[in-house]
This record gives structure tokens, sequence and C-alpha cells, in this order.
């Protein structure tokens, strides 16, 4: 073999790994974006959560952030799985609190009853039998009664 013939090798080769090591470090790059991308989407759920709870415990304005809050987690499935037993727990006693203990003939006390009741007919307290005493105490809705469909005779948002 050639000098010649052993450069021209020698430079493909050259060539090759500085193509393969770029590629395994752009995958490592990737991999290690994508793992702190994952633990900062885990801390900013976490985050959401405690300010929305914060929330709860402040007068009726405040309440309205908070269920605003919870609520969106819920709906877009960012409340952590773990938790979410004890957080269906501080809406039912924050429902209840609403509704023994409330300025509940406030409208905006009502509301935020109403929203309450959403939430925890997406928990196990929906087969509380207070709930149904709840809701006639804050106007909702027989929790139990089916729904008629948006826009069908009878149905709430429609005149009669």
């Amino acid at each position: 073999m050639t000098s010649a013939a052993s450069a021209t090798g020698s430079w493909w080769v050259s060539i090759l790994a500085a193509v393969v090591g770029t590629l395994l470090s752009g995958v490592l790059a990737f991999i290690v974006a994508t793992a702190k991308l994952s633990s900062d989407r885990k801390q900013w759920r976490m985050d959401a959560m405690v300010r929305g709870l914060g929330y709860l415990t402040g007068g009726t304005q405040n309440r309205s952030v908070g269920i605003g809050v919870i609520s969106s987690l819920i709906a877009t499935d960012n409340l952590p799985k773990n938790v979410r037993a004890a957080i269906d727990t501080i809406l039912w006693t924050q429902l209840v609190h609403i509704a023994y203990h409330g300025e509940n003939h406030k409208k905006t006390e009502r509301e935020n009853a109403k929203q309450l009741i959403k939430l925890v007919k997406l928990s196990e307290y929906e087969s509380d039998p207070r709930l149904k005493e709840i809701c006639s105490i804050v106007g909702y809705p027989d929790p139990v009664a089916p729904t008629p469909a948006r826009g069908s005779q009878g149905a709430p948002d429609q005149p009669r």
C-alpha cells in the first residue's frame, strides 16, 4: 500500500468520524434538552397548582382566580395525577364552605360555587349525598338530573 492510498483512506475515516461525532453530540444535546424541558414542565405544573391553591384562601375574587387556575390545569390534564385526590378534597371543602358559610346571596359567590360543582362532578365527591342540597342552596340545577343538550327545548340557555 502506498502512502497516497493510505492518506486517501484516512481522509475518509476522518470525515466519517467527524460526521458521526457531530450526529452523536446532536442526539445527546436533544436528549438532555428534552429531559430539561420535561423537568421544567413538571415544575411549572406544580408551581401553577400551588399558586392556584393559594388563591382559594382569599375572598370571593381571589377564590375565582384559584378556581380558574385549578380548572384550567384539570381541563388541560396538567394537574399531577398523584395530587388529584387531594385537590378534589380541597375543592369540595371550598364548595361546602361557600354553601354553608359563604355569602351565597352574592352573584360572584354563586358563580364560584357553580364552577366548583362542575369540578366536583368530575371527582369522587359527585356521589356525596350533600351535593344535591348544596346545588339547591346555590341555585345550581339538580346534579343528578340529565342536562338537556344545548339548544334543545327546555335547555337552561333557551327561553321558554
